[in-house]
């Protein structure tokens, strides 16, 4: 089976609040991970736009939740993560 790539869509990431953005990115990156050990998906995360340009709650783009989601102890969740998006440019082969 062919792993394939992962692409972030911006508009699924639009929470609430702060704290609802933290949880959804921890199991989202949670799952993800598991996907990726299993060989679903590669870790790579693809978007069309920077991490500072996301925004998953008002006044707080995907950058601050990634932050704050290691500021929360959910280190594995956000070493995942930032390894994801370093791996590729994110905006490589998006329409």
């Amino acid at each position: 089976m062919n792993a394939r790539e992962m692409i972030l869509n911006h508009a699924s990431l639009s929470v609430g609040d702060l704290t609802a953005a933290i949880d959804f990115l921890r199991g989202a990156m949670s799952g993800a991970a598991q996907l990726a050990k299993e060989g679903v998906v590669e870790s790579v995360l693809r978007a069309d736009r920077g991490v500072q340009e996301i925004y998953c709650a008002e006044g707080f783009s995907l950058f601050d939740v990634v932050q704050e989601l290691r500021r929360s102890g959910a280190r594995d969740e956000y070493r995942f993560f930032t390894r994801m998006v370093t791996k590729t440019p994110l905006l490589d082969g998006i329409g």
